[in-house]
């Protein structure tokens, strides 16, 4: 519970990005024409960008102390971060697509493994992964020019979620050490993630 609320704060400040950046005409705009290459790789920098604020905006998970709230560049191997990656990764993919989703999988993916930790290569899987999967759920919403429900959002964004922590299992060498991890922050990453993809959409679908 003590990982709950700050990771809430998180996906506050992801949600009031969102929400300011549907009100900008340009982005409206945009959003009709989510299938042309100039608006994809506008969405790959947008999202990116949004997913490196969350790689370096996230909560230290130390596995000496337990929850902190800083040093987020050069981790320590004892240390993870639980952040909101996955749900800039999932909503880019939801909105734009495999491309797009693989896209800011990689950038985001890339950023996190250089700010270290305990197997750091583990989050940029997971986040190739995250972006090119939420990407083909897209592409159905994308291919009839809407987006998806955000039931159908949440679900996807909780299931991304159960993804990640299935990489934390199966590629962090330390088997007790990540499943101590996943003990920690699972259900509140799920929920969080599921819970921020959901308002996500509904900005997007309310505007």
């Amino acid at each position: 519970m003590s990982l709950l609320l700050p990771l809430l704060e998180r996906v506050g400040l992801i949600i009031l990005l969102a929400n300011l950046l549907m009100i900008s005409p340009f982005y409206k705009r945009l959003m009709h024409d989510r299938q042309s290459i100039k608006v994809r790789w506008i969405l790959i920098m947008t999202f990116s960008v949004f997913a490196i604020i969350s790689n370096f905006t996230g909560v230290l998970i130390s596995q000496q102390v337990g929850v902190d709230n800083g040093g987020l560049v050069n981790l320590s191997s004892h240390n993870s971060i639980a952040n909101t990656r996955t749900l800039t990764i999932g909503m880019s993919g939801l909105i734009g697509g495999p491309f797009v989703g693989f896209f800011v999988g990689l950038i985001s993916g890339a950023v996190r493994w250089l700010q270290g930790g305990s197997a750091p290569y583990t989050y940029f899987i997971s986040s190739l992964l995250i972006g090119g999967l939420s990407g083909l759920v897209g592409r159905v919403s994308l291919t009839h020019k809407r987006y998806p429900q955000v039931w159908q959002g949440s679900l996807c964004g909780a299931l991304m979620e159960v993804i990640q922590m299935l990489c934390i299992l199966i590629f962090l060498p330390d088997k007790e050490q990540a499943w101590t991890l996943i003990q920690t922050i699972a259900l509140p990453m799920v929920f969080v993630n599921a819970l921020g993809t959901g308002i996500f959409l509904s900005i997007i679908l309310g505007t």
